[in-house]
């Protein structure tokens, strides 16, 4: 699956995840990715795909990766785990 990164200015994320490494972040964003997902399986029906019908191109799963103070670096969370969002 191919993993297509753009670089973000501007925008801060709040939320929590599950991952054990990630749980409660805040904080801006520096990078977007998109992982790109099997086509047929995204052309299935929106009630069994919807959540791989949100890349760039109607397949894929978005990612941002959080500057979060709290965490010794970096961390990648998906767009669902995303809870509000701000412009700077």
């Amino acid at each position: 699956m191919a993993f297509q990164l753009i670089p973000v200015n501007g925008l801060r994320v709040e939320g929590r995840s599950d991952a054990p490494d990630v749980g409660e972040f805040s904080g801006p964003v520096i990078a977007m990715g998109v992982q790109d997902s099997d086509p047929i399986a995204a052309a299935a029906p929106e009630s069994e795909a919807a959540h791989t019908r949100e890349g760039l191109d109607g397949r894929g799963t978005t990612y941002f990766l959080v500057c979060d103070e709290s965490k010794p670096q970096p961390v990648w969370v998906a767009k669902h785990d995303v809870e509000s969002h701000s412009f700077n």
